[in-house]
């Protein structure tokens, strides 16, 4: 097994690019990458976000770029319950979402 799917973790933190989307704060999340042993997890924590009563919908992709193109892959919809929310995805590190990524 190569030693990168043997434990990987990743932390990114979400900054407010666009406004609007913020529910009366400014907007705040992260993401964690974990890879254990040729399985990857993914953990998104968002908050103070505007659900618009329903009207907005917030998804995750991941994106694999070589400078030249990018291919997004849908991780999921990030369900809000009030201005929170959060979203958990299994994956196969070595093939994303069945994209040979």
């Amino acid at each position: 097994m190569d030693n990168r799917l043997r434990y990987q973790k990743s932390f990114l933190i979400f900054e407010e690019e666009d406004g609007g989307f913020g529910g009366g704060q400014r907007p705040s999340g992260h993401v964690k990458i974990e890879i254990r042993d040729g399985k990857g997890k993914i953990f998104c924590n968002v908050g103070n976000l505007s659900g618009e009563n329903g009207k907005v919908r917030y998804k995750l992709y991941l994106v694999k770029s070589d400078g030249l193109s990018a291919v997004p892959v849908f991780a999921g919809n990030i369900l809000l319950r009030g201005s929170k929310g959060e979203l958990e995805w299994n994956f196969a590190p070595n093939d994303v979402n069945s994209t040979g990524i």
